[in-house]
């Protein structure tokens, strides 16, 4: 691509460049670099692209840009006010800005992102619209799975994914946002839909705050970045958003009045009852997806694909044949009753043992096991302890992905809220023994928790990631007990 096009509607504070020159493509990789690329100087918390920036021209980088001109790099220089945002904008550029002609839908929350853009997808192809989706479980679209590693993937794979999906014949892309994404700029679309889940407690080692991270989502919701505003009308946050925006906004809730609602909501041993109004159109749902957070979620669904034209009736039909999404409160075994989750939150773990509660008989025990990251937010790790100690009848304290901490004094931090609670706990540090543990002391007609991995593949330990899945691992423990799952 020509320097000229790559540069559509970015503004340049200093520009050094010959306009015929051809760029093969963009890295913020020194070791990405290849002839003919343009290398991005990016800012870190513990690094600067700057830095990096001879290297990037050693390994043939032709274009720099930078927040300020480099001495001693010979190469063409682009000075940018914010080389984030650049990078952004110019990977929209180099591939043709794809969501100029694709409908996009973005998904902003702390939970439940993944389980709505999935389940948007689902029901979009089914009914012949065909839609692809971006987030925590890849890229998938046109029976293709991409996995980017990332909630939101960097801008340029980003635009070459949707890019790809256009070529495909696909009219839709759903999209999760994370909190990062949003703060880094790393998104620079008008979404036709942009729905708000929820707002908990998370990446406070980032943000630093709770109102800091509030406003990181808030931001994204201006008329500049979104069309219409699909509002969880319950969550505090989704009452400010309502209130920030003149026009563009549909609400679903359950507790207070809504444009889209549920009511009548029943938990059941197979998933969730309840009752919708969607536009005005009532419908019963007898959903196999367990929890009123389900509800809620499934409300935005109902909504967004209202708003993509499925007719309300057909998305009715569609809610009460949606399978459990892998990994998000999916049941794996009736003997004893194990769910896999991925709640990593405060607010996250709380619904989820809070809804198991509900379903399971009083002569059952609840039993939990999770853990904690590391390397991420400590602030949660008691909080959570607190949690599993009180709505938990057992309680085994494990590893997460302890990356580059010690396990033992996260599992130490937990253990500290735990306390505060109850004394039916053990630590295992060991994952896998932790789940064989849970299951070999469970009865079978117990409720069994493996919480905040979900479908995640590994852990991470020093670096080095190593094959690991709660659900295979809790599956050959039950299949060795009781030859059944």
């Amino acid at each position: 691509m020509k320097i000229k096009q790559l540069l559509e509607d970015i503004k340049c504070e200093k520009y050094a460049v010959k306009e015929g020159v051809n760029i093969t493509s963009l890295c913020i990789k020194d070791k990405n670099c290849s002839p003919g690329c343009a290398f991005f100087c990016l800012k870190g918390n513990n690094y600067n692209g700057e830095d990096f920036a001879k290297q990037a021209v050693n390994n043939g980088a032709t274009l720099i840009v930078a927040e300020r001109y480099l001495d001693g790099v010979n190469a063409m220089q682009i000075v940018v006010k914010n080389a984030r945002s650049a990078f952004a904008k110019m990977s929209a550029n180099f591939f043709g800005n794809p969501q100029k002609q694709l409908k996009t839908v973005g998904v902003v929350g702390t939970n439940g992102k993944s389980t709505v853009c999935t389940a948007i997808a689902s029901i979009l192809n089914a009914e012949g619209v065909t839609c692809g989706s971006i987030g925590t479980f890849g890229a998938t679209y046109d029976k293709i799975n991409i996995d980017t590693g990332f909630t939101t993937p960097d801008s340029f794979e980003l635009f070459k994914i949707m890019s790809e999906m256009l070529k495909c014949g696909i009219k839709i892309v759903c999209m999760e946002l994370s909190a990062h994404a949003i703060y880094y700029k790393k998104v620079p679309i008008k979404f036709d839909v942009l729905i708000f889940t929820n707002c908990t407690h998370d990446h406070l080692d980032f943000f630093g705050n709770f109102e800091k991270y509030r406003e990181v989502k808030r931001s994204a919701f201006s008329s500049r970045s979104a069309r219409v505003a699909v509002i969880n009308g319950d969550d505090p946050l989704g009452k400010e958003i309502c209130a920030c925006r003149d026009s563009g906004v549909i609400t679903y809730g359950i507790s207070d009045p809504s444009d889209n609602f549920a009511i009548d909501i029943s938990p059941t041993p197979s998933g969730c009852n309840y009752v919708i109004n969607l536009f005005d159109a009532v419908y019963r749902i007898n959903s196999k997806l367990y929890g009123e957070f389900n509800v809620y979620n499934m409300l935005a669904v109902a909504t967004t694909c209202a708003l993509c034209g499925i007719k309300t009736d057909r998305i009715a039909s569609r809610l009460n044949e949606l399978e459990r999404i892998s990994g998000r409160m999916e049941k794996i075994s009736d003997k004893p009753n194990v769910f896999i989750d991925y709640a990593h939150t405060p607010d996250g773990l709380k619904r989820a043992l809070l809804e198991l509660a509900k379903i399971k008989p009083k002569t059952s025990k609840l039993i939990c096991v999770f853990g904690c990251g590391g390397n991420r937010d400590t602030s949660k790790r008691a909080i959570m302890g607190e949690i599993s100690g009180k709505y938990a009848d057992f309680t085994i304290i494990t590893s997460d992905n302890p990356r580059f901490e010690d396990g033992n004094l996260i599992i130490d931090e937990i253990e500290s809220g735990v306390r505060r609670y109850s004394l039916d706990y053990i630590t295992v540090a060991d994952r896998e023994k932790a789940i064989e543990y849970a299951v070999n002391v469970a009865n079978a007609n117990d409720y069994l928790l493996i919480a905040g991995k979900g479908s995640e593949n590994y852990q991470e330990i020093m670096g080095v990631f190593k094959r690991f899945c709660d659900k295979q691992i809790a599956k050959k423990y039950i299949l060795s007990k009781y030859d059944r799952l």
